[in-house]
């Protein structure tokens, strides 16, 4: 057999493993050799019977150029290492003989850290309590080296979700989608995950469940390549120009439900849903082509949006959550109508309901607090309101509440460990059902310190052991 080169730009993974031998070491027995295209048929009632669990993987050195590095990339995926360069340090120790003498052709190269079982895209699903104890993680964090070592953390302190940027209000997609529209405009470009599948697979193995955030209608690449179609118009005619999509356009909706039902195939845990709503600021020119004589055109786009999204969520058993404005909690029709966002019409069509309480994020004077930022107990006003004004709507059964916290220090002179704790307490206090914790700078330090560690909390991973993050702030 003449395996084929592995790693070379027009070798994939999977053609990389038909070329590859494997080892197969169980109660069985031991086979050592080329995968056979055309076995015998009792050969398959025995294979069908009882598959011996894969345990080794061997493969042999072409006649091309290899490097640890292309090896590793090939087989990268069947393993419990997350970074490449990691796999490709851990089989040049494993095979010390190669390392010494060079990866000559047909030399034998033992593959470690090889899983049990194939990988596969099954969710985890909500905890008995359905109580969802989260941080927003960014792709790029998703993306390095360290991102075990996050989710590592995340168990010794009891949390169970992560956050997951699919897309952020840039445009720019996390990870290489197959969608149509990202690829024609080359939204897949900047992708820093290698594969969105397995960032959740390496969650869900330490029990942490993955909610897929998208970035409906701010879409800063979008609005800019595909004005005309996607974008806002002004009230002269022309194209307005601020960063936003329509939210009404069918182009624009299509998108993101394209990307919405994409990351269903995943295995993600849940959908989160942010931007979804209309502009605020800077629209003095806009003109969202909306009956004027309708104060609740906006509300009507929106929700009517939401119940799609929705309904592709529920063919696939998966929760929908909806990230909206902490200010609509009070109930003020003019936010409402402005926004497009309505609580009571909302949790008629999505599973959690997320309001931004971030205390920082109020203008000063806002409940009569001169500084709001110094205030966690606006987590537990806004959850308390924003589930009377549900309430008094008279709808039941409708979306739990569960706010998004503030984790970092922005506009507040009091932030720190007792901050995020009464963050918690009056969001709990409030009636909210759990907890996600804000940091676009991806510093969770105080978190840490904040939600206690368990002391059965260990590590399960020892390929990566610290993590350390580069902090980069969100306008």
């Amino acid at each position: 057999m003449d395996p084929m080169k592995i790693g070379s730009p027009k070798a994939g993974t999977l053609a990389a493993f038909a070329g590859a031998l494997f080892v197969f070491l169980g109660t069985t027995g031991t086979s050592h050799g080329a995968p056979n295209p055309h076995p015998p048929a009792e050969k398959d009632e025995r294979a069908t019977a009882e598959v011996p669990r894969l345990h080794a993987l061997v493969h042999v050195v072409g006649s091309g150029h290899e490097t640890w590095k292309s090896i590793a990339e090939a087989y990268l995926d069947r393993t419990d290492v997350y970074d490449v360069d990691d796999l490709a340090r851990a089989i040049a120790r494993e095979n010390p003989h190669a390392a010494r003498v060079g990866l000559k052709q047909g030399l034998e190269i033992k593959i470690p850290h090889v899983l049990p079982s194939p990988p596969t895209n099954k969710r985890l699903g909500l905890p008995a309590d359905k109580e969802i104890r989260g941080i927003y993680v960014r792709g790029d964090t998703a993306g390095r080296r360290t991102y075990p070592a996050l989710l590592d953390r995340m168990v010794a302190h009891g949390m169970n979700a992560i956050v997951l940027d699919v897309k952020d209000y840039d445009g720019w997609l996390t990870y290489e989608s197959k969608v149509p529209h990202a690829i024609e405009s080359g939204a897949n470009k900047h992708a820093s995950i290698r594969s969105y599948a397995r960032a959740v697979q390496f969650a869900h193995r330490r029990g942490i469940r993955v909610i897929a955030r998208v970035s409906c209608f701010e879409d800063e690449l979008q609005s800019r390549l595909h004005p005309r179609s996607m974008g806002i118009r002004g009230k002269l005619g022309g194209l307005f120009r601020n960063g936003w999509l329509d939210p009404k356009s069918p182009e624009a909706q299509a998108y993101t439900l394209a990307l919405v039902r994409e990351v269903l195939d995943f295995g993600v845990d849940e959908v989160q849903l942010d931007y979804v709503r209309y502009p605020v600021t800077k629209i003095k020119n806009a003109d969202f082509g909306l009956d004027k004589h309708n104060p609740r055109a906006k509300v009507e786009v929106i929700t009517r949006f939401v119940e799609r999204a929705h309904a592709l969520t529920k063919a696939h058993s998966v929760p929908l959550s909806l990230d909206v404005f902490g200010v609509i909690a009070l109930g003020r029709r003019v936010d409402i109508e402005n926004l497009g966002q309505d609580p009571p019409e909302l949790a008629k069509h999505a599973e959690f309901l997320s309001p931004m309480v971030y205390p920082s994020h109020y203008d000063p004077g806002f409940f009569g607090y001169d500084a709001p930022g110094d205030h966690p107990e606006l987590v537990g006003i806004g959850v308390k309101q924003i589930k009377e004004t549900i309430a008094q709507a008279g709808v039941t059964n409708g979306a739990t509440i569960r706010p998004w916290l503030q984790a970092m220090r922005h506009k507040s002179s009091t932030y720190g460990t007792d901050y995020i704790q009464r963050e918690i307490k009056t969001g709990n206090d409030a009636g909210g059902h759990g907890w996600l914790l804000w940091n676009p700078g991806q510093n969770y330090e105080v978190s840490w310190r904040a939600v206690p560690r368990k002391t059965n909390g260990a590590p399960r991973s020892g390929v990566i052991e610290r993590a350390s993050f580069r902090k980069r702030t969100r306008k």
